[in-house]
């Protein structure tokens, strides 16, 4: 995505390309509890594809694939991929792990799993472009 983005990028490119109110959602889950989530996530990713929203600002047509980074699903299991030397390592039932989602996943109805398992932050008071136009100032 940042060889397509121009150099002269502004805050307005920024709320062009990311116009919703869209925050950050912490969610810190036992392995256990995350496996179980994503098979959520998973089952639930061929309907939202072609989900039509509206309604709350959205100016897209469909909610959109859903795309994991750094999590590897294999055979049933999942795996955590390191972003040093690509090395696979298994989620490990007891171990606490953090995910980093948009807050649209809290709020949804299509993942009743992040709210009943684990624990959830809203990371206020950035919005998800604010976050993004912090992270090309220290590029």
């Amino acid at each position: 995505m940042t060889d397509e983005l121009p150099q002269s990028l502004t805050l307005d490119d920024l709320h062009e390309f990311l116009p919703h109110s869209i925050r950050l959602v912490r969610f810190t889950f036992t392995g256990e509890e995350l496996r179980q989530v994503l098979l959520e996530i998973i089952d639930v990713s061929a309907f939202l594809a072609t989900q039509k929203i509206q309604g709350m600002g959205f100016r897209g047509k469909t909610f959109g694939s859903l795309i994991f980074q750094g999590i590897e699903p294999i055979n049933g299991d999942f795996y955590l991929k390191s972003a040093k030397d690509d090395s696979l390592e298994k989620i490990n039932d007891e171990q606490k792990y953090q995910i980093l989602l948009p807050d649209q996943y809290l709020f949804a109805w299509y993942f009743p799993l992040l709210k009943k398992l684990g624990q959830s932050e809203i990371l206020f008071p950035y919005f998800l472009r604010e976050i993004v136009a912090e992270y090309f100032k220290n590029k």
